[in-house]
């Protein structure tokens, strides 16, 4: 009797220890896909920010220096006796006082200080620090938006204005993709990589990185807006404590623990980076805990 072999059945699949292993090279091939890809677009927006940033950093400190000249003109003319009533009579203080309050009115960081500068400033009005109209204008009764929405659209509104000398056109330099109104309100805004907010300060302190830059100076003698040191005057800063408070809170400190100290100061414009988060106050670039570590400072990125 002859037998016939049977041949083996064909396999009909994969048993379910061999789909896991597939599914599971599957996974890690896509998960470190997925990270080269996120790697490449973080170092990409970060790069973007660095470029916006080295365009913007120049741009607004020309702003400034043609800005603190229209303010100096104006101070060599006529100072408002407010400004000479908290300066102790002294008219040289005055007059610092007066260019540092034109300044904060040309370089608002909200919409509330664009509309009303001389606010926060005892018995002041709207005659001795006058608003810049075209601001006034732009942004008319808004007032929702992040702070750093409000920074960015103010900075967008500060660099658009036409001063003497400026040849930036914010347009032109910062592009359609820089240029996003986050908040819906109808006022454009400056953005990062990430599609931020940028944020900037114009007296910022407390950072040790821009403070060693004015290392070279005494601690009383680094505020470039006040070569007489008229502000460092321990006296006058005693006698005028209300508004030495007052003063700091608008501008940006003059003393540290009573004792009166100037800081080395330059306008600087930061971006959150890819948390999306400051970690700043209101004055102060560098004051923060860990939400301020992956931010990139405009005069970092120029020095880098």
């Amino acid at each position: 009797m002859r037998f016939k072999h049977r041949r083996p059945l064909p396999r009909e699949g994969f048993t379910l220890i061999e789909l896991l292993v597939v599914m599971a090279i599957i996974g890690v091939l896509v998960g470190m896909t997925a990270a080269a890809i996120f790697s490449v677009m973080g170092s990409r927006k970060l790069k973007t920010t660095k470029t916006l940033l080295a365009k913007l950093h120049p741009a607004l400190q020309q702003h400034w220096r043609e800005a603190y000249k229209e303010a100096q003109a104006q101070a060599q003319k006529a100072v408002p006796p407010v400004f000479l009533t908290h300066a102790g009579g002294d008219y040289n203080r005055a007059r610092v006082l007066y260019v540092k309050f034109l300044m904060r009115a040309q370089f608002p960081l909200s919409y509330a200080e664009a509309r009303q500068p001389w606010a926060g400033i005892a018995g002041a009005s709207s005659g001795d620090v006058p608003a810049v109209p075209e601001y006034v204008k732009k942004i008319g009764n808004r007032t929702g938006g992040s702070a750093e929405a409000q920074m960015a659209a103010c900075l967008y509104l500060a660099l658009q204005q036409r001063r003497q000398g400026i040849t930036f056109n914010a347009d032109e330099a910062i592009g359609a993709s820089g240029i996003k109104d986050t908040d819906g309100d109808g006022l454009p805004e400056i953005v990062d990589g990430w599609d931020n907010p940028v944020g900037y300060y114009r007296w910022p302190t407390e950072n040790t990185d821009l403070d060693r830059i004015g290392s070279g100076k005494s601690t009383i003698d680094r505020d470039n807006e006040d070569p007489a040191r008229t502000l460092m005057d321990r006296g006058w800063q005693s006698a005028n404590a209300a508004f030495v408070r007052a003063y700091e809170s608008l501008c940006h400190p003059i003393s540290t623990n009573g004792v009166p100290r100037s800081r080395y100061t330059v306008p600087v414009i930061v971006s959150a980076g890819p948390d999306g988060k400051m970690g700043l106050n209101a004055n102060h670039v560098g004051y923060g805990g860990g939400d301020a570590r992956d931010n990139v400072y405009s005069f970092k990125v120029l020095n880098q």
